[in-house]
């Protein structure tokens, strides 16, 4: 911006608008700003870091900050000052919007300092961290890539999605030709693949933009305790590999780029640790729950050397029969694993959940529950998590301190699931769906299916598999 002749500062008008589903343009706050000279590096530096600072909370809206010239004003000392109160302002108006994500328009007629502002991508990839947990590109800038996020965001909210179903192709495993008895306990999603895990121990692995299947991965073949001790309990993926684990304790790893190269990462001991119920992972950890065996309820590896760093907990020694009952019949659900952004794990029991941090094992929080609830509707995602009770009413927590972020009814939830901003709960009537924020009620899919043995979602997609050997996804991405 140049300074005019006389020294005078070009004055701006800020208008902050909220991003509602209606498209609302009511204000919620007016404030003025004084743009004082143009060499403003060092404003600028700080204006990057208070916008940063002013979605911290992913729950927080702003839709429009449009900055319209008005007239001359001398005064040179206000630029500062009025940043941070217009800021404070709008990080208090946040907190009163009922979307879910944070939009940024900048019309032609902003000033120079918040243009450049824009125009940092570091700027788009922190927010792009903060609001959706992402850290690598699948377009070619952070802008672009904020930019997709949030519309795909808006589609979760506005039922726009594209459905497809996948058929899983027959059991080429000759130690198992009952195709009939064979079912998907596990689902995993990635940017580009989609993984189901199966009763028989196999993993079958599919292409997402062409929904074609790449390959099928099969455990390698010992003694068993029961007729589903090989079934799939826990499958994620990493940046290059797909990690599965059994009920007997195995876990095995996969090559995403070579089809069919597996190789067994663990040999399980039923006998020593119990049932591995359910297990989970990232780039730095892996984590499984097990049931059966006294104190071993966490075993915690490091995902790099894949040694063992971690044996302990109590979580799930009130469920050590239900535990072994897994080994011949998969109809009980007895305890959930999850890991969240911050590199902190949620488990859950029937009557507790609890949250330590995996870097040092330390209990961040836990709390036993009046009422039972349904192991099955359990799920966390970045700093959220959820559970359904006996009675039909759905609670989400904040991880870290378990904090009540809202509660909503969802009588005969059966499988629940979440991403950043929606909860997913399969009913005998189809799958419905609520945001985090409030618990507000939105939608039920057009799909009505029902039987559903397997769910997930994250911030593009949602799948669910089904008793009539298919797997069924919905795509929200913006096109």
């Amino acid at each position: 911006m140049e300074n005019n002749s006389d020294g005078a500062a070009k004055k701006y008008h800020f208008t902050v608008s909220p991003s509602l589903s209606s498209y609302s343009v009511n204000r919620v706050y007016r404030g003025e700003i004084l743009v004082v000279d143009d060499h403003l590096d060092d404003q600028i530096e700080d204006l990057e870091t208070e916008l940063d600072e002013c979605v911290d909370d992913e729950n927080a809206i702003v839709d429009n900050i449009v900055v319209e010239e008005e007239e001359e004003h001398d005064d040179k000392d206000e630029f500062k000052q009025k940043c941070d109160e217009f800021i404070k302002k709008v990080r208090q108006s946040m907190h009163h919007e009922v979307s879910q994500y944070v939009m940024i328009d900048y019309h032609e007629s902003v000033c120079r300092t918040w243009r450049r502002a824009s125009q940092s991508d570091l700027l788009w990839q922190t927010l792009t961290r903060r609001i959706w947990n992402r850290h690598h590109l699948i377009h070619p800038s952070w802008h672009d890539e904020y930019i997709y996020r949030h519309r795909t965001a808006r589609n979760f909210r506005s039922r726009n999605y594209h459905h497809t179903v996948i058929n899983f192709p027959l059991n080429d495993n000759n130690n198992n030709n009952n195709n009939e008895a064979l079912s998907c306990r596990r689902l995993a999603l990635s940017d580009y693949h989609i993984a189901a895990g199966f009763s028989d121990g196999s993993v079958r692995l599919f292409h997402l933009p062409t929904r074609l299947h790449v390959s099928t991965f099969h455990p390698h073949q010992r003694n068993h305790f029961g007729p589903f001790s090989r079934a799939v309990s826990g499958i994620f993926f990493t940046d290059t590999r797909l990690v599965f684990s059994s009920l007997d304790g195995d876990i095995h790893v996969a090559s995403i780029h070579v089809p069919g190269a597996l190789r067994r990462a663990h040999l399980g001991d039923v006998v020593t640790d119990g049932v591995l119920v359910d297990f989970t992972g990232s780039n730095r950890w892996w984590i499984g729950l097990y049931a059966g065996v006294p104190n071993r309820a966490f075993h915690v590896r490091n995902s790099i050397t894949e040694e063992l760093v971690f044996i302990g907990g109590t979580l799930t020694d009130p469920d050590a029969v239900i535990g072994w009952h897994l080994l011949i019949d998969l109809n009980d659900h007895v305890g959930r694993i999850r890991i969240t952004s911050d590199d902190m794990a949620v488990g859950f029991t029937r009557s507790r959940v609890i949250v330590f941090s995996l870097g040092n094992q330390m209990i961040l929080g836990e709390e036993e529950f009046m009422r039972q609830i349904n192991v099955g509707t359990a799920d966390a995602y970045n700093k959220a998590l959820m559970f359904v009770n006996s009675r039909g009413v759905a609670n989400v927590r904040q991880v870290e301190h378990l904090r009540e972020i809202c509660r909503f009814m969802a009588r005969g939830g059966l499988l629940g699931c979440i991403n950043g901003g929606y909860a997913f709960i399969s009913t005998s009537n189809g799958v419905r769906v609520w945001e985090l924020d409030h618990g507000e009620y939105l939608y039920i899919f057009r799909e009505r299916i029902r039987d559903i043995t397997a769910m997930i979602a994250d911030e593009r997609h949602v799948a669910a598999s089904t008793g009539d050997n298919t797997i069924h996804l919905w795509d929200f991405g913006a096109r």
